[in-house]
């Protein structure tokens, strides 16, 4: 696979340690662009490197701490805050075209008292 496709280029977070979901997440779109067992993401050509740092770590980051097992969450889409525990759940939601049942987990940004859908 060219190291130039797209899905390869996300960032990789590993949905939970006991877990075999891994999600590619686009900090350009702020949100999940797929969902991946790891002999999936292998087969796809993701690097075993970046699978193993997201193993350790939560994440396939390097020089920051974005996934990491002790990271709070994400923002998605400029839509509402996705808490870490809360990212393979919604990411295969909302990549199956569950798009309700995934903003479901989304909670509303601090000083608001809704998601934006």
């Amino acid at each position: 696979m060219p190291s130039n496709t797209p899905l390869l280029r996300g960032l990789i977070v590993k949905a939970a340690k006991d877990r075999d979901l891994y999600i590619s997440w686009s900090g350009v779109a702020k949100g999940p662009t797929s969902v991946w067992t790891r002999a999936e993401a292998l087969a796809y050509g993701f690097p075993r490197s970046r699978l193993d740092r997201a193993d350790a770590n939560g994440s396939s980051a390097i020089d920051y701490r974005d996934g990491y097992w002790d990271d709070s969450g994400f923002i998605d889409e400029q839509r509402s805050w996705l808490r870490r525990d809360h990212i393979g759940d919604y990411a295969q939601r909302y990549l199956s075209g569950q798009e309700d049942a995934a903003f479901d987990l989304l909670e509303p940004f601090e000083g608001e008292t809704a998601v934006r859908r």
